[in-house]
């Protein structure tokens, strides 16, 4: 046994012997050629490390970045000039709203002449003939003396154009012959004569009662009639005169009333000193109600008279 052993000991002794040097020449391999490496790039390092100080640094692209900035500031642009364009739109319609409302009554007011217009079209297919005219410029003309007469100023005017245009036409005639005596002076109105009535009845009082020419009688007469136990003065004008003061009584009834004619018949009935008195507001008066009911007549001629297509 210690035979092999000795004989193991020797072959393992042979073959480590035989290893070692192998694995020294392989290093020796390697550390010759890094020396050579070395070698070489330090005898290379006048060329390269120039290169490699000079080589350009990374720079950022400033064309990417302008290009960028650009399509934004067009993207702002765009959506400007949006809220712009619809801002527009809106105070369009605002306006347009606006004048639809402003122009509706006369939107309304040209449908209504359109309106007149047809019917006038449909009544009357052909124009109005010189007899037509004619009688629409008297209708005219007697609406303008209706305001003239109205007043309490004279009329002369008005009257001579109806005058002319009626021609003699017998429906207008015997009105115009009526008005024609006041259309110098003119007509005084209802309120006038409401006003001037007091004065002229008391006239007519004193008138009656004999001292229209005695200051001082008259003067104590309208004190008595003023003064109690009499009052206002009817129970004296009543005792002393009582037709003449119920005349008047109901004349000034009516005039309260309006009634005009009512109260000119009232004042016929007196008589005598105090009709003569009275005469001058009674004739005023007349005036005034044969005035407005020849006006009236006139009127009422004068539609009659229109063209049918006018009425």
């Amino acid at each position: 046994m210690t035979a092999d052993t000795t004989a193991l000991d020797r072959s393992r002794m042979q073959t480590g012997s035989r290893t070692r040097p192998g694995a020294a020449m392989g290093l020796a391999g390697w550390a010759m050629a890094t020396a050579v490496v070395a070698l070489v790039l330090a005898a290379s390092s006048p060329v390269w490390v120039p290169m490699l100080r000079s080589a350009p640094e990374a720079k950022p692209d400033l064309t990417m970045t302008v290009a960028v900035r650009q399509a934004t500031d067009t993207a702002r642009s765009a959506q400007a000039s949006a809220r712009g364009a619809q801002a527009t739109a809106e105070e369009s319609v605002r306006a347009t709203r606006e004048l639809a409302e402003r122009t509706a009554p006369l939107a309304a007011r040209i449908d209504t002449l359109e309106a007149t217009v047809r019917k006038l079209a449909t009544a009357s297919a052909t124009a109005p003939t010189a007899a037509d005219m004619h009688r629409l410029a008297l209708a005219g003309a007697i609406a303008q003396l209706r305001p003239a007469i109205a007043r309490p100023t004279p009329f002369s005017v008005e009257l001579a154009v109806v005058q002319g245009l009626a021609q003699a036409q017998d429906q207008y005639m015997a009105a115009l012959r009526l008005l024609a005596p006041h259309a110098s002076v003119g007509i005084p109105t209802l309120r006038q004569l409401q006003a001037r009535f007091a004065a002229a009845a008391d006239a007519a009082l004193m008138a009656e009662a004999g001292a229209e020419g005695v200051p001082l009688a008259s003067e104590f007469l309208s004190w008595v009639a003023s003064t109690a136990p009499f009052g206002s003065g009817r129970m004296v004008h009543d005792l002393m005169m009582p037709e003449t003061a119920a005349a008047l009584d109901l004349a000034r009834d009516r005039l309260r009333a309006d009634d005009l004619a009512g109260a000119v018949a009232a004042v016929s009935r007196l008589r005598g000193p105090a009709a003569a008195a009275m005469r001058p507001w009674t004739d005023s008066a007349r005036a005034r109600v044969v005035g407005t009911a020849a006006m009236d007549s006139l009127v009422r001629a004068a539609l009659a008279d229109l063209p049918g297509g006018a009425r």
